[in-house]
This record gives C-alpha cells, sequence and structure tokens, in this order.
C-alpha cells in the first residue's frame, strides 16, 4: 500500500510540472528576455561551452569552453580553452582599464597593442530559407539555490544554400532559466542539422554567477615579451 502511495505521489508530482508548461507568444519571451539584459554587474562570472559533432566523423568533433569573471568597472580575466580532435589549446586574457594581456599557453604574457584593429571582412554567403518558431513557458525548478522560470525557443529552419543549392534542416531548442528579479542564470541550446546524408549536432551552454570572492589584478609587468 505504501509503495503505492508514493507511486502516487510521484506520478501526481510530475503532472504537476507537465501541467505548468504552455505555448506563449512570442512578445511575452521577448519581455522577459530584454528585461534580463544588463542585469549582471559587480563581481560575476559567465562560463560559456559548446560541443559540436559530425555523425561518424569523430576526428572533427570540436569542443571549447570560455570562463570569463568581472570585477566591474576595474576589470576582467577570460580563459578560453578548445579541443579539435586530438588538438587543444588555451588562452588567459586580462583587461584593466584600457590595458589588455595576453597569454597563450606555453608562450609569454604580452601586452597587447592598444591601436584599433581592422575588422574582418564579412566572407559569409547568403542563405535562402524559412523557420518556424514556437516560444514555450515551460514552469519553473531550482537552480543556484533559488527558484528560476524556465522559457523555451523551438525554431524549425530550412535553408537552400545558393552556391551547391544543398538543402539543410535543422531543429534548434533553446531553454533560459531566469531567477529573481527576471536576472538570466543560465540558456542551453541544442541543434541538429543534417544537409544531404551528412547529421551535425551542436550544444551551447552559458551560466551566469555571482561571485564576490573574484579578484582582478594588473600581471607582474616583469614578465611581458
Amino acid at each position: 500500500m505504501k509503495k503505492i502511495l508514493c507511486i502516487a505521489l510521484i506520478l501526481f508530482g510530475c503532472i504537476g510540472v507537465f501541467a505548468q508548461e504552455k505555448t506563449i507568444e512570442q512578445s511575452e519571451f521577448d519581455a522577459v528576455y530584454k528585461n534580463s539584459l544588463g542585469k549582471w554587474g559587480g563581481k560575476y562570472r559567465m562560463t560559456l561551452t559548446t560541443q559540436s559533432s559530425v555523425e561518424g566523423r569523430p576526428q572533427t568533433d570540436y569542443s571549447s569552453k570560455t570562463t570569463m569573471e568581472f570585477a566591474l568597472p576595474t576589470g576582467s580575466r577570460t580563459i578560453y580553452e578548445n579541443s579539435f580532435g586530438a588538438k587543444s589549446t588555451k588562452t588567459e586574457k586580462i583587461r584593466i582599464g584600457d590595458k589588455t594581456y595576453t597569454r597563450k599557453e606555453g608562450e609569454a604574457l604580452m601586452e597587447e597593442s592598444s591601436e584599433a584593429k581592422s575588422q574582418p571582412k564579412d566572407k559569409s554567403t547568403s542563405v535562402e530559407g524559412d523557420s518556424q518558431v514556437e516560444y514555450k513557458f515551460l514552469g519553473s525548478e531550482k537552480f543556484n539555490n533559488q527558484t528560476a522560470n524556465i522559457y523555451a525557443k523551438i525554431a524549425e529552419t530550412k535553408r537552400i544554400h545558393p552556391a551547391n543549392n544543398k538543402e539543410t534542416l535543422s531543429v534548434a531548442t533553446t531553454k533560459y532559466w531566469f531567477g529573481d528579479g527576471g536576472i538570466i542564470l543560465k540558456s542551453d541550446m541544442e541543434m541538429k542539422s543534417r544537409t544531404g546524408e551528412a547529421i551535425h549536432y551542436s550544444r551551447v551552454t552559458q551560466i551566469w554567477e555571482s561571485d564576490p570572492n573574484i579578484k582582478i589584478e594588473a600581471p607582474d609587468l616583469s614578465q611581458i615579451k
């Protein structure tokens, strides 16, 4: 009898969670998302991870992790790590005021020039296509010790590449976690696309968190190359 009661409670709990899910208008999602912008300040960290793979081609697997720490308004630190197949690299960048210092793995620390860098030329090729987008409210759950409201954006896209007339079909689902006051805590995008026989998977996750212990200082100038 106790087992039946426990199972019933679990089922009712699940039903309660799914009952919160509902389709919403884009305007409702946009209002929530725009309200979250610019709320992070002071000392906080943003971690961005990416994964990319093509089915049947493990040698082209790619992943990266970018950790950005901010101690506003004085400075920021970025650590970028990536791997492609068996090769990996790591770069650290520290920005203090108008000065930027960079250290690549295995190399000496360098101070970047303050000269304006030329913008790269846009080599992208226009792609014709159409998409259908759906927005949902998925309910709420605990995330980093606070209650977060979860939204989702589901985009189904069909593109035709003019250069080779190949068609790409993709489905991307992005979930967003918004915490107290509407501040964004996390976003997670998963996408599957197909071009001909090639199937591509990718995932991009961002997590924001406050950390009063973040301390960013200018590096020892004697180390600069």
